[in-house]
């Protein structure tokens, strides 16, 4: 997460109040809407941990809302 400047806060903060959740096979994909950008989140749950595998910002907002 630090290579794309995206703190430790803003992640955990995202799993609060998502604006959506599509389960994937082996992942999930969080998606939380930030200003006029969207914040993704890939992660694995096993029993109760969450594991995030990657993160990034992106403006397509349309693609991942729609």
């Amino acid at each position: 997460m630090k290579p794309r400047d995206i703190s430790k806060e803003i992640v955990e903060m995202s799993f609060a109040s998502p604006e959506k959740i599509v389960h994937k096979a082996s992942e999930s994909v969080l998606i939380k809407k930030l200003k006029t950008k969207l914040l993704v989140v890939v992660f694995r749950e096993t029993d109760s941990v969450i594991f995030v595998i990657t993160a990034y910002i992106t403006s397509k907002v349309n693609k991942y809302l729609d």
